[in-house]
């Protein structure tokens, strides 16, 4: 688990909300994020088993690269 005042990551699926409660975390935090990012990890029913969300103005983008999602940073 990685743990700093800018990161969180870890795996408890015990600990997970719905996908409700998810789905409204995340449009709180991305109608707020302002100036800075956030990254959203979360299961998914693909080849990966997993998906990603991404807010904010100058961020990391994720971009399906055959089948392979990565991030990209897109020049301004």
């Amino acid at each position: 688990m990685l743990s700093s005042p800018t990161n969180q990551a870890g795996h408890q699926r015990s600990l997970r909300p719905g996908r409700r409660v998810q789905d409204r975390l995340w449009e709180l935090l991305a109608s707020r994020i302002g100036d800075g990012q956030v990254v959203l990890v979360e299961p998914a029913a693909n080849e990966q088993g997993w998906a990603v969300r991404t807010a904010g103005r100058d961020r990391w983008r994720p971009v399906d690269f055959d089948g392979l999602i990565l991030s990209a940073r897109f020049r301004r």
